[in-house]
């Protein structure tokens, strides 16, 4: 399966996550995808990834 890499601009509907580990890095979901980390922040609009990352013990959810 070939990995899909994720980001976000600052579109409705989409949610930011602080990754409290690292600046930048790369998770591969366990659907396959690719979750890109830039600048510490993720941000989707990805019902399975905002799940991935909520579960996630090092990201923090943005308001």
């Amino acid at each position: 399966m070939d990995a899909k890499p994720v980001k976000g601009g600052k579109a409705g509907g989409e949610v930011k996550f602080r990754d409290q580990a690292f600046k930048s890095r790369t998770l591969i979901t366990p659907d396959g995808v690719a979750v890109a980390v830039e600048g510490f922040a993720v941000t989707t609009s990805e019902p399975a990834i905002i799940q991935y990352l909520e579960q996630h013990p090092e990201f923090t959810r943005e308001e």
